[in-house]
């Protein structure tokens, strides 16, 4: 077991939860050989969990950044509405902007309003999870937490969680991640075996999602992760600064590449070096990823079998990578965040051949069968 599989190390400059994690085990093994249940027991047993997230109920303050309900104009007592302000805050800026009025200029001069004596709002920032199975309200507990020290976190309005919670008691599921998200056309599918929501179905959906992308590294164990083709670093103990979201290696369709990828990022992650964000190791997502789009594109069997490469392949792909860059044309497999494909400029040709040279010499280190030719072609490509 390495030194960092110990979790017991101070590395207070990474996001929480990295800290701390697990006070009463200390390594990732012994950690994943809980139960589901246990294991999030222990991560919300932790001296930086916030004690308002495990006392029951959960009672929010009105002004929390990510699960406060007032409105968000500065010492308003009035609910909000939606994610921001409250229904005459709203109207009011609806009627500034159509006279022209930018909303910054209209908050300065937005007037306070208190509540009416006659409106009882002190069960409004109140959560209860006592109805649900004790895995669904852990998950809940601990997702609330992760998603509020996480770089992007998410605003879930009490209302909404309220309106989640019922019917999660409603349908008797027993841990969130057995909920299917996943659209589908009506009457095709599973669609009629979904969980579907009484209200704000949209936004329960989205934030389930985001639920189950923080507690599935709780439920999945890191060999689990790397047969499933994605690697996350919650698995390491540690979060990224700039990523809440685990690197998907499964677009690379060779198993062999797909692996010696997952492989390098684990070693990173086992060094004490590792990188604080996500930059280098995205690098290396995107270069495994180019080679890859190119060996389904251009060589027989998609280039399943590494022992089938050879040094013309090698060639051949630094010749298209140079050609591209050369003709600013779309580069096979990377897409930007909007979808369109990326363009091959000579600073992504140069990391690219970068992150192959890298990941070359660690398959010379594991002594994978890669033809010297190939990887010495993409080495000085």
């Amino acid at each position: 077991m390495s030194v960092i599989d110990n979790l017991a190390f101070d590395d207070t400059v990474l996001v929480a939860p990295a800290t701390a994690r697990l006070p009463l085990v200390s390594s990732v093994d012994a950690f994943m050989k809980l139960s589901p249940l246990q294991r999030f027991e222990e991560l919300t047993a932790t001296t930086n969990f916030p004690s308002h997230l495990r006392a029951e109920p959960i009672t929010f303050d009105g002004r929390d950044q990510n699960y406060g309900y007032l409105c968000d104009i500065p010492d308003c007592e009035l609910i909000a509405a939606s994610k921001v302000y409250c229904d005459r805050h709203r109207s009011e800026q609806n009627a500034a902007e159509k006279n022209g009025i930018p909303e910054p200029q209209w908050r300065q001069h937005a007037r306070a309003l208190n509540s009416p004596d006659h409106v009882d709002t002190s069960g409004t920032g109140i959560v209860s999870l006592t109805g649900l199975p004790p895995l669904a309200a852990a998950e809940i507990r601990y997702a609330l937490f992760a998603n509020a020290t996480s770089p992007r976190p998410t605003k879930w309005p009490p209302r909404v969680l309220r309106a989640l919670i019922e019917d999660l008691e409603e349908k008797c599921v027993a841990s969130i991640m057995e909920i299917d998200t996943t659209k589908r056309p009506r009457g095709q599918g599973k669609k009629k075996d979904q969980k579907r929501w009484s209200k704000y179905g949209q936004v329960c959906d989205a934030m389930v999602a985001v639920m189950q992308s923080h507690c599935a590294p709780v439920h999945v164990t890191r060999a689990q992760s790397r047969e499933l083709g994605y690697i996350d670093p919650m698995h390491w103990g540690f979060r990224l600064k700039d990523r809440r979201s685990p690197f998907d290696l499964r677009v690379i369709t060779q198993d062999w590449l797909r692996t010696l990828t997952w492989d390098l990022i684990a070693s990173i992650f086992d060094s004490p070096s590792r990188p604080r964000t996500q930059s280098s190791l995205e690098q290396l997502r995107r270069c495994s990823v180019a080679l890859s789009a190119y060996l389904e594109w251009a060589v027989p069997r998609g280039g399943a079998d590494a022992t089938e490469l050879t040094e013309d392949t090698a060639r051949a792909f630094v010749a298209d990578q140079t050609r591209r860059a050369q003709n600013n044309e779309p580069q096979l497999g990377l897409y930007l965040v909007d979808g369109q494909q990326s363009i091959a400029t000579e600073l992504s040709k140069s990391l690219i051949f970068n992150g192959l040279r890298r990941l070359m010499r660690f398959a010379e280190e594991l002594s994978i069968p890669v033809d010297r030719g190939v990887s010495g072609d993409l080495r000085f490509g």
